[in-house]
């Protein structure tokens, strides 16, 4: 009886600890999960960058594009 009172308090920090390690564990996983998602997101933001001024482009030609037309147009008209 003696010795079950002295096993319970010890079989009780071991579980403790075995807790705290299974906390610092998650929490390493955890931190390694957010850096991934900040790489992603990092990623992400650059090729949408890449994206806009790509359409940023396409939008001036197209807009170049019609003025020409436009003008053209304007040219048929007066003749």
């Amino acid at each position: 009886m003696e010795q079950q009172a002295k096993r319970d308090p010890v079989l009780r920090v071991n579980q403790e600890i075995e807790d705290k390690v299974e906390i610092i564990e998650l929490l390493k996983e955890s931190k390694e999960q957010q850096a991934a998602m900040l790489t992603d997101k990092a990623r992400v933001d650059q090729e949408l960058r890449e994206v806009q001024a790509q359409f940023q482009k396409l939008q001036s030609s197209l807009e170049s594009q019609l003025q020409q037309q436009i003008h053209q147009a304007q040219e048929m008209i007066e003749q």
